[in-house]
């Protein structure tokens, strides 16, 4: 690797004009607007719709500053040290994130309740750097706001560290295919550019995009445009690099226009691209990403181009902003299940206790690592317990106690939340009535008042409905259940028609769907038409904080009172007397799965009676 001639000298020539020494507080500033969306988001989502994009500032940022480094290297000519630079990768990244995995898990064993749930895999995907892949193996979702995961937020590091691990190697082939800066960042563009398509093909509107999100080859696309940025800038053979290496007189003015109207494009971004937009999957990420990366590379030049992004307090929320993101997420989440309080001032807590945190961490366990190395800081730590002082025997002790509600969070971890383990109880109840009555009942042309109900009802449901399962199977004996988890009303034409023709379609028919997305109108016509003459049918309105809910009630309500073959059952009402909800508020337990069965069979009762 110490060829001078090619990408290295190139970046040797390149390189003198724009380089960067030491940290640059503009960098700061963005790292800065980078955490503040993120964490506005988490917190007032529908503010911000796009916050989530921070992610991808700090990823283009990320993917900058580590090519930029790696290409000067190769430039010195003493190769890139891939062992001393992922050595310098862990001890930057690894004791933030031990210090805050240890007290997160000491307080969720504490707190208990959803934050504890699968704990044990979320730290071994956090200390391994693939909680990206864990939770798209999972089936988690980003998006999802019910009952999320405690350390959910550490995908994005999973990522990022992947990017660490691969590229170094990556990038030396390919700078000695490429043979130049140019040719190398033309390289390197083709794989942002085949991520960025490879999450575009992959989208489908409608469905949870978080796999999408979370994967490093769908997602990837972030760091290396900024890695793109890196090698354009370092070619002198490049317009952006001639520019940036301009004199002085005049530069910093287009310099700072610059700066200002890419950032803009970013922040107009977080206030327009929707999380699940068809946009933000199919260009919309990638438009930021393009903005946020003109203005690294314009704001990583040495002057004063950008007087405001090099303020003291962005600076300061900038160099913590590692630790601001490590911990404001559980912060979120702890507080959501052991301390229930309004909007507001739960937004004050967590970004009081994240910038304390923050500090506390740069202050005693980032910046001594950094400076004296863990050989160095266990050596001074010994030296200030062998002095015998209350403060190092105090702090041993809160050490201890920490680790060992750590241990204990560890060890009592549920592997499922309230509201799994309701669905998967719903879910055995209907396994064993199946067992019991293995051969389904024959329907008949039309509903018999003097037949049990049960026996002339089919339900199509959600995980709702499966929660739901032995209060209905009570309620109404050999009642015939089709729910799946994440059902949609979408579905329900498809599936009455499937089941009519195989023979198995019930007169009455109830459609309990709605709360995983809204519909047409038109739907309900559609499952009445396909189930055929001498069906009556039984729609359930849905219960959920979640935004399209009042949607599809209202079109379930607006359903005409005087049809002799379509009634309404208003969960959504009856829930109000319930009691024993998952912490999700959406999946009844036993005293709400009876509720839930007596509106069914009432709605029905109803048509029976006309």
């Amino acid at each position: 690797m110490a060829r001078r001639g090619g990408v290295a000298a190139e970046v040797a020539r390149g390189g003198s004009a724009a380089a960067v020494e030491g940290r640059i507080d503009a960098l700061d500033g963005i790292r800065a607007i980078a955490v503040t969306a993120v964490v506005v988001y988490h917190l007032f989502p529908d503010a911000l719709p796009g916050g989530f994009l921070g992610v991808d500032l700090f990823f283009v940022l990320s993917g900058y500053l580590i090519t930029r480094g790696l290409a000067q290297r190769i430039a010195s000519g003493k190769g890139l040290g891939l062992a001393r630079f992922w050595w310098r990768r862990t001890l930057r990244l690894l004791p933030a994130l031990g210090m805050m995995l240890v007290v997160v898990a000491a307080a969720t064993g504490i707190v208990g309740g959803p934050a504890a749930v699968r704990l044990r895999p979320q730290l071994m995907a956090a200390l391994t750097y693939t909680s990206n892949w864990y939770q798209a193996g999972a089936g988690l979702s980003y998006f999802e706001r019910t009952e999320p995961p405690v350390l959910q937020h550490l995908w994005s590091l999973a990522v990022e560290e992947q990017f660490y691990l691969v590229w170094p190697p990556l990038l030396i082939a390919i700078v000695l295919l490429a043979g130049s800066a140019r040719a190398a960042a033309g390289a390197t563009a083709v794989l942002a550019a085949a991520s960025a398509v490879a999450m575009a093909v992959t989208f489908v509107p409608g469905e949870d995009p978080s796999r999408l999100y979370f994967g490093t080859d769908t997602h990837g696309f972030s760091l290396l445009i900024g890695a793109v940025a890196a090698l354009v800038s370092l070619s002198p053979g490049a317009w952006a690099a001639r520019w940036l290496a301009a004199p002085m007189d005049g530069r910093d003015k287009a310099h700072r226009l610059v700066v200002v109207s890419t950032l803009a494009v970013c922040v107009l971004g977080m206030v327009l691209i929707g999380e699940t937009s068809t946009f933000a999957y199919r260009g919309g990420i990638v438009l930021v990403d393009l903005a946020a990366a003109i203005a690294v590379v314009s704001a990583a030049v040495p002057g004063q181009v950008a007087p405001v992004l090099g303020s003291r307090p962005l600076v300061w929320v900038g160099r913590r902003s590692y630790a601001i993101y490590l911990w404001h997420w559980p912060l979120i989440v702890l507080l959501a299940t052991g301390a229930p309080v309004p909007e507001g001032v739960r937004a004050v807590l967590v970004v009081g206790l994240s910038l304390g945190l923050a500090a506390l961490s740069w202050t005693y366990v980032e910046r001594p690592v950094q400076r004296l190395g863990l050989l160095g800081c266990a050596k001074r730590f010994a030296a200030h317990l062998r002095s015998g002082g209350f403060v190092p025997v105090a702090g041993m002790v809160v050490v201890a106690i920490t680790v060992w509600a750590a241990a204990g969070g560890i060890v009592r971890s549920p592997a499922t939340t309230s509201a799994e383990s309701y669905v998967e109880a719903g879910q055995d109840a209907i396994g064993a009535a199946a067992e019991v009555r293995p051969t389904p009942d024959m329907p008949g042309a039309s509903v018999n008042p003097r037949r049990p109900l049960g026996k002339q009802t089919t339900m199509i449901g959600d995980s709702v409905t499966l929660a739901s399962a032995k209060g209905l199977l009570a309620a109404l004996p050999g009642i015939d259940i089709r729910a799946e988890i994440g059902e949609q009303m979408w579905n329900a034409p498809d599936v009455v028609r499937r089941l009519r023709t195989s023979g198995v379609l019930r007169p009455v028919v109830v459609i309990a769907l709605g709360t995983n997305g809204d519909f047409n109108s038109d739907i309900i016509h559609e499952v009445v038409e396909a189930a055929g003459p001498g069906h009556v049918f039984v729609f359930v309105t849905a219960h959920a904080r979640r935004d399209w809910v009042p949607s599809v009630n209202a079109k379930l309500r607006g359903l005409p009172d005087d049809q002799r073959s379509v009634a309404v059952a208003d969960w959504d009402a009856a829930a109000s007397e319930v009691t024993d909800f998952a912490s999700d508020g959406i999946h009844p337990g036993p005293q709400g799965g009876r509720a839930f069965a007596r509106v069914v069979e009432d709605a029905i009762a109803s048509l029976v009676r006309r």
